[in-house]
């Protein structure tokens, strides 16, 4: 093979590159091989590559494209600190489709940091979110001068600064010494904060949909507080949320900021407050089903709202109201007055029942908690006999979610717990219910699910009297599939099934990806209702398909049970959210 190392410009150079491109023909690929690196450091210098001749260009532009590859790929090298690096540009005999060059590198030494000083001054020497940066520079004495940190490092330093109000920051020294015989450099980077901004008056544009005390309470920060970009952020997400408005803008006024203080501009087009919604479903555990709302989402000025809903499904049929007023932050603390109507068709029996129910319910950033009191009448149809109870239902409950992703979480849970009591004439009660659900993905892109739930009810009187919506069973979708909703429990001296005062449940699942919007799982679920200390599990296991459909999750299960004397498969469907 004949190679020639191009390392002089001239007439031999554009000679021998027109003997070795004389064959080649057009339309062809120009190659440029590199060799004697690896790895970030490779993929940088392949970066720096500029644009290739054709195949069909002239020996001339080809020999001299050649000869400024080794000054063009040099910053390559350079932001690795290997400043001495050795780089030599080959022209190749061409193949059969067009020219080829080969750039071999001798990267040389490394240099590192031998001094470093980074300083923060100013007010935000006491921020702890610009400490914490400063404290997470990512070069440190020893380690390679590695210039796109640094680089980061600063952008990194000049957002967040901005974000937390101090408008006057910069750089008062950035400087980077580089000692090439001495493999060493020193670095000095000082940033003058000056002083931090602070939050000045916000002015709201909405066309009067609200008062301005309602308004107000949306602010995460009053007249005067330092300034931070994510309490600016986070009005506008409550604002949307609300949906008291279609639209909504909310600006830091940096450009009108004066006297240290920078004014909130917020703007936002009132929303059609009435909407009605037919929708309809089906699940195995309620058959196909039919939902009615109507909602208004801003009653008066002073932010209530009215929310109605009716279900109507093979096993349960349900009616709601509720009024919410807001407390504080209509997104984050309100009270609501609750009525409700139901009928459910339990394995057990027939439950019809009215409640009438105030809740206040506040939600933080981790946890909502809700206390609530509810006055609760139902009859109940069980066996041979029926009842009915009347019970007073104080309570509270607490609620912690998070997932990564709305449609498909990839990491996330659901945790919730409600403590209950309830006072009757025939029996009064101390309930618990606990559920958690946990979603967790695999390096290779599946899914574990695992759920759980535990129960315990402790009754002061006969187990006979109380509610059936108070018992405890297991069995359906959403519990221990392979069996039918709620069919799992305690019975009777004459086989029939009358629910327990305890409840443990658990399952794992495992899906696979197939295709984009496809998956497949296989589960395992288990637990079952009792009374007291009699357990006895029942198991379920079986295969499933999952579509992520536009609507939201649709699963098709089919379970098999693996206790009892009939061992036929049972098929489950239900569409919703993972969390």
């Amino acid at each position: 093979m004949f190679v020639r190392a191009l390392e002089r410009r001239g007439r031999a150079s554009c000679a021998a590159a027109a003997v070795l491109l004389a064959a080649v023909p057009l339309g062809a690929v120009a190659a440029v091989d590199v060799t004697g690196v690896d790895g970030e450091l490779r993929e940088n210098v392949q970066l720096y590559l500029p644009d290739a001749p054709a195949c069909d260009a002239d020996p001339e532009t080809i020999a001299q494209h050649a000869d400024e590859l080794p000054e063009r790929v040099r910053p390559a090298l350079d932001a690795f600190a290997f400043y001495s690096a050795g780089i030599t540009a080959t022209l190749l005999e061409p193949t059969d489709d067009c020219w080829r060059i080969r750039i071999a590198i001798e990267p040389g030494p490394q240099v590192v940091v031998r001094e470093l000083s980074v300083e923060l001054r100013g007010e935000a020497e006491t921020d702890p979110a610009m400490q914490a940066l400063f404290a997470a520079f990512p070069l440190g004495t020893g380690d390679p001068l590695l210039h796109g940190r640094y680089r980061t490092f600063k952008d990194g330093v000049e957002v967040l600064a901005r974000q937390r109000g101090y408008l006057e920051g910069a750089f008062a020294a950035q400087q980077i010494d580089v000692f090439v015989e001495e493999r060493a450099a020193d670095i000095r980077l000082v940033y003058e904060s000056g002083p931090r901004y602070r939050f000045g008056d916000v002015t709201f544009d909405t066309d009067g949909a609200l008062k301005d005390d309602v308004l107000a309470s949306f602010l995460g920060f009053a007249d005067g507080d330092p300034f931070d970009a994510s309490l600016v952020g986070r009005l506008q997400q409550e604002l949307v949320s609300s949906r008291y408005f279609s639209r909504v803008s909310v600006l830091a006024d940096v450009r009108g900021a004066a006297d240290e203080r920078i004014p909130i501009r917020v703007a936002a087009v009132p929303s059609e407050p009435r909407s009605y919604t037919v929708g309809g479903g089906y699940s195995t555990d309620d058959g196909p089903r039919i939902r009615l709302t109507y909602d208004n989402d801003r009653r008066n000025r002073a932010g209530h709202q009215l929310h109605t809903q009716a279900t109507l499904a093979e096993v349960r049929q349900t009616a709601a109201i509720e009024y919410r007023v807001p407390v504080t932050n209509p997104q984050r603390d309100w009270r609501s007055y609750r009525l409700g109507l139901t009928r459910e068709d339990y394995v057990a029996g027939v439950s019809s029942a009215a409640k009438f129910s105030v809740h206040r319910t506040q939600a933080g950033e981790y946890l909502t908690t809700t206390r609530f009191i509810d006055v609760l009448f139902e009859r109940d149809e069980i066996a041979d006999y029926s009842f009915s109870s009347s019970m007073l239902i104080p309570g509270i409950s607490w609620l912690r979610s998070y997932r990564d992703d709305l449609a498909r979480p990839r990491e996330g849970h659901r945790l919730s717990l409600v403590l209950s009591g309830g006072l009757g004439s025939e029996v009064s009660l101390l309930r618990g219910d606990f559920r958690g659900k946990w979603i967790t993905a695999m390096p290779w892109d599946a899914r574990v699910i695992v759920r759980g739930r535990l129960g315990a009810l402790l009754e002061d009187g006969p187990f006979g009297f109380v509610p059936l919506s108070m018992r405890f069973f297991a069995g359906g979708d959403n519990s221990v599939r392979g069996y039918d909703y709620q069919s799992l429990g305690p019975r009777d001296q004459f086989g029939d099934l009358i629910g327990g005062n305890r409840l443990i449940e658990a399952s794992v699942e495992y899906e696979h990806p197939l295709r984009e919007d496809w998956s497949a799982a296989v589960f395992v679920d288990s637990g079952n209702a009792f009374l007291d200390g009699g357990f006895e599990a029942r198991t379920g296991a079986g295969i499933g398909a999952r579509w992520f459909s536009p609507l939201g999750p649709v699963r098709f299960d089919i379970a098999w049970p693996l206790d009892g004397p009939d061992r036929s498969p049972e098929l489950h469907l239900s569409l919703g959210p993972d969390l």
